[in-house]
């Protein structure tokens, strides 16, 4: 599956991102409000393997800039509950503040939107994650609630903010067919 968004195209992680994936995935400041990484290559390759080994509903997709072609980050949807689909998005430093994580998370939502039996659409954040925080909001949702030991940051259990919204409300439903081209 591949959607096009305005300036990105989302596409199915495959092996040949690994140097993209690694230089955002190894860089420390990227990783420092997500639970994975910074990465050594061994550790992106086991990640990549992951995200291209999923099934098709519940994937990653690497984020593409259409302008240069490049690999700036990736967005995934992922089970929560039985009818909550979780999303999340992480990029390329260079690429933040350019609305970039707004596009390719509304692109996500539209996905997990769709999937079978899926009510509701979430994603967590760390509460010092003000970007994300942002994002979510831009997408629609509102906090859920804060969930104590949610993560492991450098070993020690974290919180995250949790968002969500009716998975009806992510786009109306004759866009949502049309966002995917498969």
């Amino acid at each position: 599956m591949i959607l096009h968004t305005d300036r990105l195209i989302l596409r199915v992680a495959a092996p040949h991102d690994l140097d993209a994936v690694h230089s955002y995935m190894s860089d420390p400041e990227v990783c420092r409000l997500t639970a994975a990484g910074p990465f050594k290559k061994r550790d992106t390759v086991t990640f990549l393997e992951g995200l291209c080994q999923r099934d098709d509903e519940h994937r990653g997709y690497a984020i593409v800039e259409r302008d240069t072609g490049e690999v700036i980050g990736h967005v995934r949807c992922q089970p929560y509950d039985k009818q909550v689909s979780e999303v999340g998005w992480i990029l390329r430093r260079d690429r933040w503040g350019r609305g970039y994580g707004t596009e390719a998370g509304r692109a996500i939502a539209a996905i997990a939107a769709k999937l079978p039996n899926v009510a509701r659409v979430s994603a967590r954040c760390r509460p010092e994650n003000t970007a994300s925080k942002r994002i979510m909001e831009k997408l629609g949702m509102e906090f859920v609630r804060e969930i104590e030991d949610d993560v492991l940051m450098d070993g020690q259990p974290a919180p995250s903010l949790l968002y969500a919204m009716s998975a009806e409300h992510i786009l109306p439903k004759e866009l949502v067919g049309a966002v995917a081209a498969s």
